[in-house]
């Protein structure tokens, strides 16, 4: 849900801190599991935590190529399982359907 969350916001033109993020999440896990996953994603370079040049206190997250990469897959992945399953309309799916009756 974290880059999720991340990967959005960028979309959208916004960069978060750890804090906007830990905010976000508050009422389902706590700070330092935040700050856990977050050191998980730069380990794993979906990730890069940069100082804000207006206040080097804070801290900004930027995403990756490998981010929206991992996105994409996963995207990909739930739509051909929803395909499969009927939840998605498919042409192909559609005309076989429609040539067995």
């Amino acid at each position: 849900m974290i880059f999720t969350l991340i990967g959005h916001k960028w979309l959208q033109g916004e960069i978060l801190t750890v804090k906007q993020v830990a905010t976000y999440f508050n009422a389902f896990i706590s700070d330092v599991t935040v700050t856990r996953h977050l050191d998980d994603m730069a380990a794993s370079g979906t990730l890069v935590r940069r100082p804000d040049p207006r206040d080097r206190r804070r801290l900004l997250l930027m995403p990756t190529h490998r981010l929206f990469e991992i996105g994409r897959i996963f995207l990909e992945a739930r739509k051909d399982i929803a395909r499969k399953h009927g939840f998605v309309y498919d042409p192909e799916r559609a005309k076989a359907e429609q040539s067995d009756c």
